[in-house]
Formats: C-alpha cells, sequence, structure tokens
C-alpha cells in the first residue's frame, strides 16, 4: 500500500511541468530567454514491516535508505521498497 502511494506520488511529480517564470541567468551572468519547460523527478525507497520492541529502528531506516540508492543506482525516478524481515 505504502509503495503504490509513493509510486502514485512519483508519477504525480513527472507529469508536473515547471515553467520559468524569471529570466534564467548563464554562467557568465547573462540573462537569456528561455522557452524550455523543466520537469521535477523524484526516487524514494521505503520498507514496510514492523520491528520486533529489542530491534533497534536505526536499522529498518538503514534498510530503506539502501532501497532509495537502488531507486538512483538503477536511473532514477523510481520507487523501490522491500519488506523488512525480522532476524
Amino acid at each position: 500500500m505504502f509503495g503504490k502511494m509513493l509510486e502514485t506520488l512519483r508519477e504525480q511529480i513527472a507529469n508536473t511541468s515547471l515553467h520559468m517564470s524569471a529570466q534564467p541567468t548563464g554562467k557568465d551572468g547573462q540573462s537569456y530567454n528561455s522557452q524550455q519547460t523543466d520537469y521535477v523527478t523524484i526516487s524514494c525507497g521505503y520498507i514496510s514491516g514492523t520491528p520486533y520492541a529489542n530491534q533497534d529502528i536505526r536499522e529498518m531506516i538503514n534498510l530503506a535508505d539502501q532501497k532509495l540508492y537502488l531507486s538512483k543506482k538503477a536511473g532514477k525516478n523510481r520507487v523501490t521498497g522491500g519488506i523488512f524481515t525480522h532476524r
């Protein structure tokens, strides 16, 4: 369920165009007229599950962080998740 929610969010963000209202400035400091439309994308990593009382929540956070880096490594603009299993 959480993965589906994140995927919907990712799609909505990717399908939203951003139109520049101000004139961008180049590296040389000169303004230039841009008709370009920019897009923003996100990458997400998540873990679902419940740790036992004696487990450290940081383990779940580290696993979610690993999933985020898998999304980025796979080409960005992705949602990668997994289920937390008890050890």
